[in-house]
């Protein structure tokens, strides 16, 4: 990759600090992001969008359009650091106007200022509990034996445990979002008396096809968009260039660069996963035990 600058400031100090440079592209901050993330990914003509309620489509291979329906529930928005040629950075702080078409986009989250700590990601049902179709109910919970060791090696290891799960339960009207979160409220407190720690629940409610009323919409929340991933950096200092996601699913491998996802086989196709698959949870500990 050529030389860049990193710019910050007033534009128009900015331009003139571009048009007086012999550099052919710069680092541009605006707002207070993750930096460094941002920095180890950078690709030609790369912007960092945050997760919101904003006007963007972020997709998978990192094109960026504009939402034009009201079929979304979030979006994505210019989260304030970008990466541009000469050319396209100037017309930029000159309009405030980007050629989404010559972009590719990231998504990045929001500069937190606590010292940056690993996190280990686990989707829920099929990975913690077993997956009996909609659990919402205490009753319907049955753990897996050997997560408990996966989830105390990440706390011994002082990262942060945080669990991302898609609920369609509650967007096809089968139980609220208040159960959902009682029943996290339960789970947690059963594994912290094993002695495993997790310190976050988040869930994505909503379904393209299958939700009822404000559920039915587009969410980049929803596996494997990022978007929960994303609200679990902002409130916490994750480093999710070392961190780690466990899914059932070729669906938890997230959007996002960086994040290194692991399956455990419970029966859904893997046939197209790009991540690692194991059978048992002593195989996914020995393979984080070998890969931190």
């Amino acid at each position: 990759m050529e030389d860049f600058e990193i710019l910050r400031g007033d534009p128009l100090e900015v331009i003139k600090q571009v048009e007086r440079s012999s550099l052919k592209q710069f680092v541009y901050i605006t707002a207070p992001v993750d930096e460094d993330f941002f920095l180890n990914h950078l690709k030609p003509n790369l912007v960092g969008l945050t997760f919101n309620k904003g006007p963007y489509l972020l997709k998978r291979n990192g094109a960026i359009e504009e939402i034009t329906t009201g079929d979304y529930a979030d979006g994505y928005e210019l989260a304030g650091a970008f990466f541009l040629e000469k050319d396209i950075l100037l017309k930029y702080l000159d309009t405030g106007v980007l050629p989404l078409e010559k972009l590719t986009g990231i998504p990045l989250p929001k500069k937190n200022e606590g010292e940056k700590r690993p996190a280990l990601f686990l989707d829920r049902d099929g990975v913690i509990n077993d997956d009996k179709n909609y659990v919402h109910k205490a009753e319907q919970v049955t753990f897996y034996e050997g997560i408990v060791d996966i989830i105390k090696f990440a706390n011994e290891k002082d990262w942060y445990v945080v669990v991302l799960t898609n609920q369609s339960g509650v967007g096809r009207g089968m139980f609220s979002e208040d159960e959902v979160k009682n029943l996290h409220s339960y789970m947690s407190a059963e594994l912290k008396k094993k002695g495993a720690i997790v310190d976050d629940w988040f869930f994505c409610p909503y379904h393209h096809a299958h939700g009822v009323g404000e559920y039915k919409k587009y969410s980049f929340m929803r596996k494997p968009y990022p978007g929960m991933a994303l609200k679990a950096c902002e409130k916490y200092p994750i480093d999710l260039d070392k961190s780690f996601m466990i899914g059932d699913k070729v669906t938890d491998e997230l959007f996002i660069p960086g994040l290194r996802p692991i399956h455990i086989t419970r029966g859904s196709d893997l046939s197209k996963a790009q991540a690692p698959v194991f059978k048992t949870y002593v195989e996914i500990l020995n393979y984080l035990k070998a890969s931190t």
